[in-house]
């Protein structure tokens, strides 16, 4: 029986990244829900102005212009990743009788993405790819 590869990251006397599942990481809400479902959330996720989009919404609502304004990027690019927002569910609307005022309806999305950005950052520093900051202590849900 041959023993399975090891990436080099794993060589010496460092431990295995993924030893074990995390306690929350239920396979029963994946195989309920569906990974197609997952996976096109996370498509929709997936692009770097929707999450400066949902980043820009988190707290303060606003209308495709001033996120035009606020993020430097054409009004009507931004109203196309706005659509596909509000249709996924990530962000709710409210006309006013003028231009639609845009919310953050999903902040769970937000807080997944924020969750992977710390851990992708903590990679990063334990690599020596980036320098450590003295707030890296604490996950974003921490604080």
């Amino acid at each position: 029986m041959s023993t399975p590869r090891k990436h080099q990251r794993e060589v010496g006397s460092r431990l295995p990244r993924h030893t074990r599942r995390h306690p929350a990481a239920s396979q029963s809400h994946l195989s309920e829900l569906g990974t197609d479902v997952v996976a096109t959330r996370l498509r929709t996720l997936g692009h770097p102005m929707r999450l400066r989009i949902m980043r820009a919404l988190d707290g303060r609502p606003a209308t495709a212009d001033q996120l035009a304004e606020v993020l430097d990027e054409q009004v009507g690019a931004v109203r196309a990743h706005m659509a596909v927002l509000y249709r996924a569910g990530v962000v709710r609307r409210a006309d006013d009788g003028g231009h639609p005022i845009y919310e953050l309806a999903d902040w769970p999305s937000l807080w997944l993405v924020e969750q992977l950005a710390y851990r992708l950052r903590l990679r990063a520093i334990e690599d020596g790819d980036l320098a450590p900051d003295h707030g890296d202590e604490e996950s974003p849900a921490c604080r």
